[in-house]
This record gives C-alpha cells, sequence and structure tokens, in this order.
C-alpha cells in the first residue's frame, strides 16, 4: 500500500469513527429529550397522567370525592347530604364551632359547655398544637369516637350529635384542666 492509499484510508476511518460518534451522541440527545418531565406534581409521571393512569386526570376528582365521603361517613363527619336535614320533625340542620386550645388559653375548649338541638354538626377547630378529643361519656346509642390521635394548629374535626343526652371529652395530653361538655337537646 502507497503513502497515498495509506493516509486515504486512515481518513476515511477517522471520518467513520465521528460520524458513528456524532450520530450516537445525536440519538441518545433525542431519546433523552423525549424523556424529560416538566411536571412538578410528581416526578415520576409524565405530564397530563395522573396516578391512575388518566391523561387528564378528570377522574382523580371523582375517585377523591368518594374517597372523602367514605371517610366522612366513618368520622361521622362531612359536608354533603347526611340525613340531617330534615324539616318539621325536630331535627337541626345548623352548625356549631368548638375551638381547640384557642390561643388566648390553649389548655382549653371553647366554649367548654354547649348545647345543641339533634342533627346540629359540631366542627372542631385546632388553633394551638398537640391536642385530641377524647370522649369520656356519652348517651345509649351514641356513636361518637372523638379523635384520639393528637392533631396540631390547622386540623377540624365534625361530628353531628343526633342522639339527645350529655357528651362529656377531654384533651388527653391537657386532663383534667381542658375537658368539655356538650348537651344534645333541652
Amino acid at each position: 500500500m502507497t503513502t497515498t492509499e495509506s493516509l486515504h484510508t486512515t481518513m476515511n476511518e477517522d471520518f467513520s469513527r465521528r460520524r458513528v460518534i456524532g450520530l450516537t451522541l445525536g440519538t441518545a440527545a433525542v431519546a433523552l429529550a423525549g424523556c424529560s418531565d416538566t411536571d412538578t406534581d410528581d416526578p415520576g409521571m409524565p405530564d397530563n397522567e395522573s396516578e391512575n393512569g388518566d391523561q387528564d386526570g378528570a377522574a382523580d376528582g371523582a375517585q377523591d370525592d368518594e374517597q372523602d365521603s367514605a371517610a366522612d361517613e366513618q368520622n361521622g363527619s362531612g359536608d354533603g347530604d347526611d340525613g340531617n336535614t330534615s324539616a318539621g320533625d325536630g331535627q337541626s340542620d345548623s352548625e356549631e364551632t368548638v375551638t381547640v386550645g384557642p390561643e388566648d388559653a390553649p389548655t382549653s375548649f371553647d366554649p367548654e359547655e354547649l348545647t345543641v338541638e339533634p342533627g346540629t354538626t359540631v366542627v372542631f377547630e385546632w388553633e394551638t398544637d398537640n391536642h385530641n378529643i377524647v370522649v369520656d361519656s356519652q348517651p345509649d346509642g351514641a356513636e361518637w369516637e372523638g379523635v384520639e390521635e393528637i392533631h396540631n394548629a390547622g386540623h377540624t374535626y365534625e361530628h353531628t350529635f343526633e342522639v339527645e343526652g350529655t357528651y362529656e371529652y377531654h384533651c388527653e395530653p391537657h386532663a383534667p384542666d381542658m375537658s368539655g361538655t356538650i348537651t344534645v337537646g333541652s
């Protein structure tokens, strides 16, 4: 092989290597670009795909609502039609609020004593940290479970009181100072 032929062969090999490397890098860049995800909600999900595989997440809202409703029924709380809006049968559909650990008196319920009509929903709103609601006593047939898990400011819980009688409760971390009574009926 002459020097000219040898030089020509070396140039062709260099050109081929460069071309192969260039094509490989170009293909890799295109492939990686298709894998990038700008969705910050869930880096493991492609854009426009929800956790259950729906392309637009439309069914997620309905599924979440169903789960919330089931949890509300289990907790005795909820914001939908829970059968407490009957008229003319002595049942109330009103709502009252009890502040759990108000900022000005963090080891108390406000009010400590509350009287409501049957069917009234009581919303318990935590203003300070480390509180729960442990049920001490309630009328026969009542199924109020309270909230035994400790929660912090911002937590809310609601229960609709149906059975007439006296309900006594306390906050376990702050007992005996932090206690309350709800009387249902007159």
